[in-house]
């Protein structure tokens, strides 16, 4: 047996043995390469994607070993010259081909505006003042071709920020999406129409007295002194040959009458703000104006969809989009999500914003930091904020001083679109805290369900620390389940302490707020560095979506966890397990063997009056 203390080394493994890798979504007891993994039951199964992505070779060897992947993993799928060659060189080839070529100036880089959003936006895009965009070309040019990539028509884009994100692709993405198409209309829509009419009045200055943009696209622009183009919301170009009831770009916003109106191409750009993501009807009306959107369009399949903005509410149509829409789950969304921090807390792009830069932000930006620059959203006022999740790092000699919990929380559907099982064990500290020791989660099988609650029982009784309860609500699956463990408990003489957690009449959101206040007091901890899905679900509170199973699988504490100064009498560990298969679990085969045991406890009751105790299977009365 090994010698290590430490619990995450369960179950104990011999010299030389290879720990099997943990299956995405599934263990929160582990993290972090090199390190052994806990008992496994449960599997999940991963979604298939309706759309396939893409990785680059050229990009994968590239950026091979950069940190700047786990800030930003969707370079891989971007197919870029900047991963071949520097922008100097690049340039200079444009000049050499176009002179190799004879093409006259201004139609050869009217082309290159065309086909390379970058240099749109970086060379051509300027300010008043003639100023080139601050753009960077190793982070930036991948981001453009990838913006403008055909094979992904529906993106988002989450990006800290100062980073240029809507001076790219938005401002620079609908201008050149108009230049490849003077007839094409084109929706920008805002949180309220004031925003969008911003950017479009931003848009339509370019048109008015950009001068090298007038000189490369003159067809596209007004007349030179032109003092209006258009209106504050609409603006159509000149040159435009077929007759449409829409605009080639219209500002509108959530809310707007917009019937008979079919753009070929939506841009989102901060649908959503920080006020009024406080607000659940605004975060409503947002959602349905967004998924009311695609029926606009001539492709209400595959028509282009661009959303850009920040992530402030895990209700908000950026986090609809992340956890329904994405192509990772099966959706149609690339989503391009940017963190401005390494996970050693240094700077991604230094380039962009630097240590000093980002402590001015923390400082400055307060609560807002982690939405406005790392792309995590902010939980509600109510809710759990990620610094009131303690840790720990409980070893087996702490666990002794600890009353030791399973909680379980079944959801046997296998769908790809189902809810997790989850069974975890939690221990209570003499000093008053609730620690999350290791968790199970997957789509399972009712036998792989068992078997994970067995299996933590006889592990823990391995080492010397006996559970002293098993929390199962109480819905009728549930109960069965428990039964067929206990016909297993029975057959090997032991007690399985199980503890009822009544559910009827007890929203899931009202169960899971007793976790709320438990974190706010840091009284709630989790393995250091570990358990990232129910990280995510506690931020999340009061309504963990998409899923909340070990939020609901945790919230059992308030019915069946005490600690240690109100514990009552220990509890039995099992005897040697065995196997679970072959039980008969059919409707048929259910009903006999609860009948049989009700009929085996009442026969006994009535011949030992004075041994009367409460039934070990939940729901069945003595």
């Amino acid at each position: 047996m090994s010698t290590s203390p430490q619990l995450d080394l369960l179950p104990v493994q011999t010299p030389g043995q290879v720990p099997a890798a943990s299956v995405g979504g599934g263990m929160g007891a582990q993290g972090g390469a090199g390190r052994k993994h806990t008992h496994r039951v449960l599997t999940g199964t991963a979604p298939k994607n309706s759309q396939k992505i893409f990785p680059n070779p050229r990009a994968v060897e590239a950026l091979r070993g950069d940190p700047l992947l786990t800030a930003a993993p969707w370079l891989v799928w971007a197919d870029s010259v900047a991963f071949e060659f520097t922008e100097i060189e690049y340039l200079e080839a444009l000049e050499q081909t176009r002179l190799a070529k004879g093409i006259e100036e201004t139609e050869f880089y009217a082309q290159v505006c065309r086909e390379d959003l970058y240099f749109l936006a970086k060379y051509v895009l300027c300010d008043k003042s003639a100023n080139e965009n601050k753009l960077l070309w190793r982070y930036h040019k991948p981001a453009a071709d990838l913006a403008s990539d055909p094979r992904y028509p529906r993106q988002m884009w989450l990006e800290p920020r100062g980073w240029l994100k809507s001076t790219l692709k938005t401002e620079a993405k609908i201008i050149q999406r108009i230049i490849r198409n003077p007839d094409t209309a084109i929706f920008l829509w805002s949180e309220i129409e004031r925003l969008s009419s911003d950017w479009l009045e931003k848009i339509k200055g370019h048109f008015l007295g950009n001068a090298r943009f007038r000189q490369l696209f003159p067809a596209f622009c007004p007349p030179l002194g032109a003092h209006e183009f258009g209106n504050k919301t609409e603006f159509t170009v000149p040159n435009r040959k077929v007759n449409r009831l829409e605009p080639t770009l219209r500002a509108v916003s959530p809310g707007m009458e917009l019937k008979g109106n079919h753009p070929d191409e939506n841009f989102f750009d901060d649908l959503i703000g920080k006020e009024s993501s406080k607000n659940r009807d605004r975060i409503r009306v947002a959602e349905q104006a967004f998924r009311d959107s695609f029926a606009m369009l001539p492709d209400k399949e595959r028509g282009p969809t661009q959303v850009i903005g920040t992530r402030w509410n895990f209700g908000d149509v950026h986090q609809v989009i992340a956890d329904e829409l994405a192509l990772e789950n099966g959706g149609d969304f690339l989503c391009c999500i940017t963190d401005c921090e390494l996970p050693d807390g240094s700077p991604s792009v230094p380039e962009l914003d630097n240590a000093a830069s980002l402590a001015s932000a923390k400082r400055t930006l307060e609560g807002s930091y982690y939405a406005v620059m790392r792309q995590q959203p902010i939980a509600d006022d109510e809710g759990v904020a990620p610094e009131d999740i303690g840790d720990h790092e409980d070893t087996v000699e702490d666990l002794r001083r600890c009353n030791l919990y399973i909680l379980c929380d079944s959801a046997l559907a296998v769908t790809q679109r189902s809810d997790f099982s989850a069974v975890g064990v939690v221990a209570a500290t003499p000093d008053g805290f609730l620690d999350v020791v290791e968790y199970t989660r997957g789509r399972v099988d009712p036998h792989e369900f068992m078997e994970t609650v067995w299996g933590y029982w006889g592990r823990y009784k391995a080492l010397g620390l006996p559970i002293l309860g098993i929390g199962l609500q109480q819905a009728v699956l549930d109960r069965v389940l428990a039964f067929f463990i206990n016909q297993r408990a029975k057959a090997d003489h032991e007690f399985l302490p199980w503890h009822p957690v009544r559910i009827a009449g007890i929203a899931k959101v009202a169960r899971m707020r007793r976790l709320i206040p438990l974190a706010k007091n840091g009284k709630l901890r989790l393995r250091k560095d570990a358990m990232p899905e129910l990280r995510d679900e506690l931020v999340r509170l009061p309504e963990p979506k998409p899923h909340d199973d070990l939020c609901d699988m945790l919230s059992e504490f308030a019915d069946v966890v005490k600690w240690p100064d109100q514990t009552a009498r220990r509890a039995v560990a099992p005897a040697a397990a065995r196997p679970l298969t072959g039980l008969p679990l059919t409707a048929a085969g259910m009903y006999e063997a609860m009948k049989a045991e009700r009929m085996a406890r009442v026969n006994h009751n009535n011949r030992h009056p004075a041994l009367r105790r409460p039934t070990d299977i939940i729901g069945l009365a003595a």
